[in-house]
């Protein structure tokens, strides 16, 4: 039981409920019996004081003459004295007096009246002198009895009434002592652990989760304070856990960030200067940093030895013996398996392959005792994937420049070979013909004319000769067809002070070297024809394609306009410029120009080149 009350604040706080409960209950209950034993005393007290008045008054009546009172009227007066001691107050006041002085008293009192001094009154026999006589021996003694029993229920009386306001104090101060049991109570074992409570929520609020409540009992706070430290510890766990998970976050993506950074900065070197032994040098430290390993080097292909690799190595390390003493083949292999099968964690290698085509092998030698982490594994694969794109963007782009040479070359002979190589056949005819005259003895005037076509022709081919070099000569430092065509469009410009303007709405179109060559040397042609016969003071180039690829050229001026005859001898600009239409599948158009000139156009189907020039030069 006591271990119940002392683990349960409902069971102390009930207790002193019911404890100041019962107290009121006893404090009322010894009331209500003090009051009903005190119901009727101060009528009894009363009755008791009239016995003496009316015993005293009979004693007077005897005094008096017969005249004055007649017997019956003492007989009257007695028998009051008689209802007077049987009354219902006096009789249920002195029930609870049986065994004290105060009913003995009234025993007395009514054994002596009924006794001896009422039949007095009854008796004929005796006198009224002698009545007198007998009632004034008993008087005294009537009164004195009276008084004593007056005097007896007044103090018992008061007794009651003392005893009433002793319960009461008592029940007071018993009431006063459990409520201040109570409130100390209440104090120590509720309010102080709250406010130690209150406090720990604060801290715990206040981000210390290290706080702990010592309890004394095992009550309901003592529960609360036991889960509340369970809390404090779990959210003390789980912060350090949260603080843990934060943390790794926060190392991850400044790895993440440090990855991304090294291969931002791996692409960029690369793109520039994907060769260079510095670029891979720069490379491969930051890469050492970021992953903290020892030691990593990099064996690129050898493309001047089919079945060999270049080593490099970019720190302070030996290079690996293995390294050069093995095959390269079997290193090769050894990267490949660990990259399908896992990395091997004493000698890791990453092979350096695009599309199944290998470009050399990255090597890595961790920290002793360290093995390689996911996130490091992949940051080296990205590396040496990154490492074998630009690699191969640079061999494609070798590759792609050689093929552009090739055609450069090509288009340069076949302009050679149909302008300077035509006259140069013309001439050799007209030298044949020349010679099979002045052997048959021909006339002057024939003769004449063979060598007056000779010189033309000479003439003819010179002036292509001159034009050819002019465009061979052109380089541009930025690529494409735009720069060549501004920087005739200036030339012609300066040269027949003439106001050439350009369109160009080719800048989304990527042109072959042959388109380009041919579309520049028929802009050169009509340029020339246009200075040489046109009078013009404007002309217009204008480029461009429409939705369906078709490119379209144009060269308008507002000269003369065209010639009557365009089949002139010995005038190739037309031809030249219908020929290297016909190299582009096109049609060349001569017409009127709006501007009120000529017009040269042509068009043709454009047919996307997956070919991308870096760089286009006329030399």
């Amino acid at each position: 039981m006591f271990d119940w009350l002392r683990n349960s604040l409902i069971a102390r706080g009930g207790l002193a409920m019911a404890s100041i409960t019962l107290i009121a209950l006893l404090n009322i209950f010894a009331s209500v019996i003090v009051a009903d034993r005190a119901q009727g005393d101060a009528a009894a007290i009363n009755i008791a004081g009239s016995l003496r008045l009316h015993a005293t008054r009979l004693g007077y009546l005897l005094q008096k003459n017969e005249q004055d009172i007649s017997l019956s009227g003492l007989q009257q007066q007695a028998a009051v004295i008689s209802s007077k001691l049987h009354s219902n107050d006096l009789t249920r006041v002195l029930q609870y007096h049986r065994e004290d002085e105060v009913y003995a008293l009234y025993s007395q009192i009514v054994s002596s009246w009924h006794n001896q001094i009422e039949p007095a009154f009854y008796d004929k026999s005796l006198s009224r002198d002698g009545l007198r006589t007998f009632y004034d021996a008993y008087l005294e003694s009537l009164v004195q009895n009276a008084d004593k029993m007056v005097l007896r229920l007044q103090i018992d009386s008061e007794d009651k009434i003392r005893f009433l306001l002793a319960i009461q104090g008592a029940s007071m101060f018993l009431t006063i002592i459990v409520i201040f049991v109570a409130m100390y109570k209440l104090n120590t074992s509720i309010v102080t652990p709250l406010r130690k409570l209150l406090n720990a929520a604060e801290r715990i609020r206040a981000g210390d989760f290290s706080v702990a409540l010592e309890h004394e009992m095992d009550d309901e706070l003592g529960q609360l304070a036991d889960t509340f430290n369970q809390m404090s510890q779990e959210l003390n766990r789980m912060y350090t856990d949260l603080e843990k998970k934060v943390n790794d976050k926060t190392a991850e993506l400044m790895r993440s960030n440090q990855s991304l950074q090294l291969m931002y900065n791996a692409a960029r070197r690369l793109s520039v200067l994907p060769y260079s032994n510095k670029a891979l040098g720069e490379i491969t430290l930051e890469l050492m940093r970021t992953t903290g390993v020892k030691h990593i080097s990099v064996c690129l292909d050898d493309r001047n030895n089919e079945n060999g690799m270049t080593p490099l190595f970019f720190t302070d390390t030996e290079a690996d013996e293995r390294c050069i003493e093995s095959n390269c083949d079997d290193c090769y292999l050894h990267s490949v398996r660990q990259a399908n099968f896992g990395i091997d964690i004493k000698d890791p290698a990453f092979p350096i392959r695009l599309n199944r085509k290998r470009y050399g092998i990255l090597f890595v030698e961790p920290l002793p005792g360290h093995v390689l982490a996911p996130w490091q594994i992949d940051l080296f694969n990205a590396i040496s994937d990154t490492i074998a794109t630009a690699l191969s963007l640079e061999r494609k782009a070798e590759n792609e420049s050689r093929l552009m040479l090739a055609e450069e070359r090509a288009a340069i002979a076949r302009d050679l070979h149909d302008s300077l190589a035509q006259s140069l056949s013309y001439l050799k005819f007209q030298i044949g013909r020349w010679k099979m005259l002045q052997e048959k003895n021909a006339p002057r005037q024939q003769v004449d004319d063979v060598v007056d076509d000779i010189r033309d022709g000479l003439n003819g081919a010179y002036k292509q000769l001159r034009e050819l070099l002019t465009t061979f000569r052109l380089k541009i430092s930025d690529p494409g067809l735009e720069p060549a065509l501004r920087g005739t469009v200036a030339e012609f410009s300066q040269r027949g002070d003439v106001d050439v303007q350009l369109d160009y709405g080719l800048r989304d179109t990527k042109l072959t070297p042959n388109e380009e060559i041919h579309l520049l040397q028929i802009v050169r042609e009509a340029l020339s024809n246009i200075l040489k016969h046109a009078q013009a003071n404007t002309v217009l180039v204008s480029l461009s394609i429409t939705p369906d690829q078709i490119i379209q050229l144009c060269v308008e001026d507002d000269g003369v306009g065209l010639p009557k005859n365009t089949q002139k001898q010995h005038h190739y600009g037309l031809s030249i410029m219908k020929e290297r239409a016909s190299y582009l599948n096109a049609e060349l158009q001569l017409s009127e120009s709006p501007m009120g000139g000529a017009r040269v156009y042509l068009e043709y189907k454009h047919e996307d080149s997956s070919i991308v020039p870096s760089q286009v030069s006329y030399v």
